[in-house]
């Protein structure tokens, strides 16, 4: 029951958003943001990288096979706001029993060390001139500790 009440929340929630975004105008600016990240030497696949800046909301993006990531600020609009960003890279994924994906039934531990993601210590300034990628060079490995599952 209380899984349909919160659907039923999501639902009502989504279409007051769609439909008050009917003009299509935004009343800030958004800066296109891509670049690569590699962890040890190599491409960093199926990342989610997030940008959060100290006010407002985030922007994701997700990496491809060649470790290449664009940020998404919300549908339709590409980038994220300028200004200070503390920057998570993740490839946890947490099981989703509800999924018919058998990956996301059993999820996928972290391979990225906490120091990037739920520790994280990376932060990036966005400008409104932002015309270089922005690239992340990871080095470490995740330490299983008696609490992790295998």
């Amino acid at each position: 029951m209380a899984r349909r009440l919160g659907m039923l929340y999501s639902s009502v929630f989504a279409m007051l958003l769609i439909s008050g975004c009917g003009s299509g105008r935004y009343e800030f600016e958004t800066v296109p943001v891509e670049g690569l990240v590699v962890l040890n030497g190599e491409p960093l696949p199926d990342a989610l990288v997030t940008f959060q800046p100290e006010k407002g909301r985030p922007a994701y993006g997700r990496t491809d096979e060649s470790g290449r990531y664009e940020l998404l600020y919300m549908e339709g609009k590409p980038g994220a706001l300028p200004g200070k960003h503390k920057v998570s890279i993740t490839t946890a994924l947490e099981p989703d029993s509800d999924s018919v994906d058998r990956t996301k039934q059993k999820g996928r531990p972290e391979s990225v060390p906490f120091i990037y993601n739920r520790q994280t210590q990376l932060e990036v300034m966005v400008s409104l001139d932002q015309s270089e990628p922005v690239d992340f060079e990871l080095k470490g490995t995740v330490k299983k500790n008696r609490l992790q599952r295998n």
